[in-house]
This record gives C-alpha cells, sequence and structure tokens, in this order.
C-alpha cells in the first residue's frame, strides 16, 4: 500500500492509518474503486474531474468490533473536484455570458468570491470540504463537493481503503461530522491565519483568484460595454472581441471624478458669488485691516513694498481665521455654503451613491 510514504505538510492532515478507514479520508481513483463506481453509478465514476473522493460515512459506523462488519451497510462517497472548477461554478453567478468563457470577473464579483474563498480555505462553506494541495498525497487544492455523493455496498471495504491517500485530523473529521450532519453546532478548529500567519487568508485567497481569473474594474466594464454597444448588439460581437475593447478603455476613479466635480462645481458663478459676499463681508468688518488701510493712505505717499507684503500678511492671517478658527464670525456661513453646494450637485451624487 503506498500510503505513508511521506508526513502531510498541510495542517489539515494527519498521518494515514493503513488498516482502518475513517470518515474524511481522501481516496484516489483506482482501477478496482472505479469498477465498483461504474456499476452503480457510471457518470460519477467516468467523470475525471471527479480527481479524488472523501468518505463521509462516520467513522463508528466505519469499525469492525468483536469480528462482526462495521454497522453501516454503505459508505458513502463525495465527489472531489479542483479548486479552480468550484470557483468558477461560483464566479459563474455574477458573469455575463461573454465573460465566463474567457474567466473575465469584475470588482465587485470579485469582492464576493474573495469572501468565498477565505470561507473555503478555513473551511467554513457547509456545501464543500477544502483540501489543500500537498504533493504527492494530493496534487493539487481542491474541494469536496458535499451534495455530490454515491453509496456503495459496505462489502466494498477493501477498494476504498487500498485507494486511501490521505486522512484528516481529529478536529477536521469532527468539523466535516458537523458539516455533513448539519449540525448547528460549528467545530472549532484552528483556521489558516493561526497556522500561516505571513501569508494571510485574505492575501492568499486573492492570489488564488488572480491565478485562475481576468480582473477588470466595474466602471471600466460598464464603460466599455456602453461605448462598444452604441451601434451593435452586445450579442453581435464574439467574447473575445468584447475583452479586447473593454480591456482597452480608460475611465477616471471616483476620486478623480469627484476632485474634477468640485473644482467645477466652486468655480461656478452661483456658488463663487456666493463665497464671495461671505469673504468680502467678512474682510469689510475686520478692524485690523480697516485701520491698516486708514493709516497707508492718511498720507498722500507712496506704498513701499514692505507694506504691501504687510497688507498681504494681514489677508492670509483674516483668511485663515475665516477657515480655520471655530470662534471667527462667518466661518460657518463659509462652511455650510461649500457643504451645501455639494450636497445638490447632482454629479457628485452620481459618482458617490
Amino acid at each position: 500500500m503506498e500510503i505513508g510514504r511521506r508526513k502531510p505538510i498541510h495542517f489539515v492532515y494527519d498521518t494515514p492509518e493503513v488498516t482502518q478507514l475513517y470518515q474524511g479520508d481522501v481516496l484516489k481513483r483506482t482501477p478496482r474503486l472505479l469498477k465498483v463506481l461504474e456499476d452503480v453509478q457510471p457518470d460519477f465514476a467516468n467523470n475525471e474531474r471527479n480527481n479524488l473522493f472523501l468518505v463521509l460515512t462516520q467513522s463508528c459506523d466505519l469499525v469492525s468490533r468483536d469480528r462482526k462488519p462495521p454497522s453501516s451497510p454503505h459508505i458513502t462517497l463525495a465527489a472531489v473536484r479542483p479548486l479552480p472548477d468550484v470557483l468558477r461554478l461560483e464566479a459563474k453567478k455574477n458573469q455575463n455570458w461573454w465573460q465566463e468563457c474567457i474567466k473575465v470577473i469584475d470588482t465587485d464579483a470579485f469582492n464576493k468570491l474573495i469572501l468565498l474563498t477565505e470561507s473555503l480555505l478555513n473551511n467554513n462553506r457547509s456545501e464543500y470540504f477544502y483540501l489543500h494541495g500537498d504533493a504527492p498525497i494530493i496534487s493539487q487544492s481542491s474541494c469536496a463537493i458535499l451534495t455530490l455523493t454515491v453509496s456503495i455496498k459496505m462489502e466494498y471495504y477493501g477498494q476504498c481503503l487500498e485507494s486511501k491517500v490521505a486522512q484528516l485530523k481529529d478536529s477536521f473529521r469532527a468539523k466535516l461530522g458537523s458539516m455533513v450532519g448539519s449540525s448547528f453546532s460549528r467545530v472549532a478548529t484552528k483556521e489558516w491565519d493561526q497556522h500561516y500567519p505571513s501569508n494571510p487568508v485574505r492575501k492568499e485567497s486573492a492570489k488564488i483568484l488572480r491565478e485562475h481569473f481576468v480582473l477588470l474594474s466595474k466602471e471600466i466594464l460598464d464603460e466599455g460595454i456602453k461605448k462598444l454597444t452604441c451601434d451593435r448588439p452586445l450579442t453581435s460581437y464574439s467574447p473575445e472581441e468584447i475583452f479586447d475593447f473593454v480591456s482597452g478603455v480608460k475611465v477616471k476613479t471616483k476620486r478623480q471624478r469627484f476632485i474634477k466635480r468640485m473644482e467645477e462645481a466652486f468655480n461656478e458663478a452661483e456658488f463663487m458669488d456666493k463665497l464671495y459676499s461671505s469673504l468680502i463681508h467678512d474682510l469689510q468688518s475686520n478692524v485690523v485691516l480697516q485701520e491698516k488701510f486708514q493709516e497707508l493712505f492718511k498720507e498722500n505717499k507712496e506704498i513701499t513694498q514692505e507694506q504691501i507684503e504687510g497688507i498681504k500678511s494681514i489677508y492670509k492671517e483674516i483668511l485663515y481665521s475665516i477657515f480655520m478658527k471655530k470662534d471667527f464670525i462667518g466661518r460657518g456661513k463659509v462652511i455650510n455654503t461649500l457643504v451645501v453646494k455639494l450636497k445638490e450637485d447632482e454629479v457628485i451624487k452620481e459618482i458617490v451613491k
């Protein structure tokens, strides 16, 4: 028997026992096991995307006691498929017809998928059980689909045992058992970040998704489709043509569009008139500035550069006071004018909604 040649590395796996089947054991596709599965459910056996199988039957029902056969009459196996297959299946829920075949997702779909991938890596999804790639035992990261199962008679225990390549640790067997039994009490296990603090689950999830999908921002996709469908319906293009066009579209970020619109709003005459009126009112009523002007112009003489700089300095102090000092009369009026203008602007409403 080939199992047990190397101790598994990933934290989910234990060193496999060669004489006993347990819930959560991973079985490879061997000719003898496939022959059994073909007789029961040919499609399940012949689908090569089912690259492994996971034992779902409870461990206590797989144990022989007092030379008696195990209590369960059947062994239930779940199909295990490569992780990219599961991710593509989930991504499909948020893809348009042309995106699926060329593996394109937008930023909204990416954000949903990254949360799903994190849950998969930590085995917190009730419909899947994640099996990390641990070569040569398990060649690629995969997921058992807990709703895609087949049951075979207990008499084929030997064929299952000889196909065993990996075994879960006790805590993860218990977690799988709670998932299969739809238990309301979730078994606590150490999660990804506790084992790999230098490679957190969010970082690993993003890495996995970028390996299998092409990411485009939602703004670029929306703008590209809008331009592309001006003259022809989208269905008249091939997925490759759509991608080539859309990926070349340049759009400004929300931040860039917000700043540009603020500049435009502040330069509009109505707003500037209100702001100008507020500033002039505060400048005209400023006693220090009035006294300085009276001092300069009461004598008929040329104003020096030093005096000009003095006036500039007073202006700066007054403007600073208007915008920065909370107790300066008129500051609230200026701030309210700015806020009201931005809140009422229709373009800005559209950008930030």
